[in-house]
């Protein structure tokens, strides 16, 4: 994917939380376009503690922008096994 695509997702007012599909299969919900920094080859996600007040992450992950392989208007749970 490339780095604009995913920083107009983020960029989008109002903000449609999002989900990411990544090419291992996995998958990852941004709710809070600010937890979510976008590089030259990769993009540093933050999530969330459940009933944080203000968008702060208490984990993250980085990911490759050549691995992402489309990204959704987040409107259905996330699937089974990856707990996010």
């Amino acid at each position: 994917m490339h780095q604009q695509e995913l920083r107009d997702a983020l960029r989008r007012r109002p903000f449609t939380p999002l989900r990411l599909y990544v090419s291992g299969g996995e998958t990852f919900d941004i709710h809070h376009p600010e937890l979510c920094v976008v590089g030259i080859h990769s993009a540093f996600l933050g999530f969330a503690a459940p009933g944080q007040a203000e968008p702060a992450y208490d984990r993250h992950t980085l990911v490759d922008l050549n691995h992402i392989i489309r990204l959704e208007p987040l409107t259905a749970p996330a699937p089974a096994g990856d707990g996010r």
